[in-house]
């Protein structure tokens, strides 16, 4: 009698002790999943900002200009190209700069045609401006706007994919292991029973 009460509270201490180690690994696993969010996040970002600099996918619009203005934000390193109907699109600074902001704002009056190639970012949702042209000036033609290959962007989305990856095979790892442990509960809980019953 004695050796069955000691070998049910054996097995009862395994028990505990293999659901501690599964409580452990559970929460290792959110933690990972929390860690990964950000990589994952990043990644989408960078292959996103690596498509838009593929030429089949930007839009061609005619606008009629109204106006063409620095933007306000330090860290936005950007024109605001406004048209007639308040839509506005981005200008970045590497390529157009205060130079050919006072060429377009001598050039063009409120209401003349702009010719431009543009896409939009995933996020924030904004419209950039790829090529420009006037019925005068081209500010940027489609051959500048190819050779900007975007190349920068596909290497780091990759960078963060291998952290994404890596982060998977950990948390694959610690699943297949709260797996392993969660069957040898079931059969410490059986022997607990035949031992009991």
């Amino acid at each position: 009698m004695g050796k069955k009460r000691h070998k049910s509270k054996h097995n009862h201490s395994k028990v505990v002790r293999t659901a501690n180690v599964i409580a452990r690994k559970q929460r290792s696993c959110k933690t990972i999943c929390k860690f990964l969010f950000v990589p994952l996040l990043m990644a989408i970002l960078c292959f996103a900002d690596f498509r838009t600099h593929n030429p089949d996918s930007w839009h061609t619009s005619v606008i009629s200009f109204q106006s063409c203005e620095e933007s306000i934000r330090t860290k936005a390193h950007c024109y605001i190209l406004r048209d007639t109907s308040e839509q506005q699109y981005r200008i970045p600074k590497d390529w157009f700069g205060a130079a050919q902001q006072q060429q377009l704002l001598t050039d063009v009056s409120v209401g003349d045609p702009l010719y431009i190639r543009w896409h939009r970012t995933l996020f924030p949702n904004r419209k950039f401006i790829d090529t420009l042209e006037s019925d005068h000036v081209v500010y940027r033609s489609l051959d500048e706007a190819k050779q900007e290959k975007g190349y920068g962007s596909l290497i780091v989305g990759i960078f963060f994919s291998l952290i994404v990856l890596t982060g998977g095979y950990f948390l694959y790892k610690r699943q297949r292991e709260i797996y392993q442990l969660k069957q040898c509960r079931q059969e410490f809980l059986l022997k607990e029973e035949i031992e009991n019953g």
